[in-house]
């Protein structure tokens, strides 16, 4: 890589990420819009954060315990979005906050897996239509699971291309723990 395309690289990630940080950070001024589901993530976070464990609470007056495991939900969401409470905001900015940072990942990884199927110019052009597409911002302006799957699944499939470039050498073995590790 020379140093033209090296510096278009990285003015293209700085664009992508500063797009995905004003888009967020205008659409969410409040913290993240909530639904059902997300009530449910930001409580599981908050209980996370508070040395309960992945539990939600139990509001059946005949309970016998306080708490009851989140099982309805996928808990990896929760579990990250509680790193982000640490330094005490409510649950609604955490997850504006995390949804900057996996919005722009997301881009990144859009970004890097365009480029090298149809080149520079178009994914640069291709990844800023994905960001201002109105499923992904609403999918990201909701504090929902689907705001880290994006990501995750982005980069199964960048690991999945790199395994087909590299076509069965060393790092094979590396992509394909990744890619189990995804699972």
């Amino acid at each position: 890589m020379n140093t033209r395309q090296l510096t278009e690289l990285i003015l293209s990630f700085l664009i992508v990420v500063v797009i995905a940080s004003v888009l967020m950070i205008k659409l969410t001024p409040f913290g993240a819009a909530t639904s059902p589901d997300s009530i449910s993530y930001l409580e599981a976070a908050q209980n996370i954060r508070a040395g309960n464990g992945v539990v939600l609470t139990n509001y059946r007056i005949d309970a016998d315990n306080q708490y009851v495991p989140l099982t309805v939900w996928p808990p990896l969401y929760p579990i990250v979005l509680s790193l982000f409470t640490a330094s005490g905001k409510l649950g609604v900015f955490a997850a504006s906050q995390m949804a900057i940072i996996t919005l722009s990942i997301s881009g990144l990884l859009m970004l890097v897996l365009l480029r090298q199927v149809v080149g520079n110019y178009l994914a640069v052009s291709a990844t800023l239509l994905f960001l201002i597409a109105s499923p992904i911002l609403t999918v990201f302006t909701y504090a929902w699971t689907e705001s880290l799957f994006i990501p995750l699944l982005l980069f199964s499939c960048w690991c999945s291309l790199r395994c087909i470039e590299t076509s069965y050498t060393k790092q094979v073995k590396k992509q394909a723990i990744y890619l189990f590790l995804l699972a």
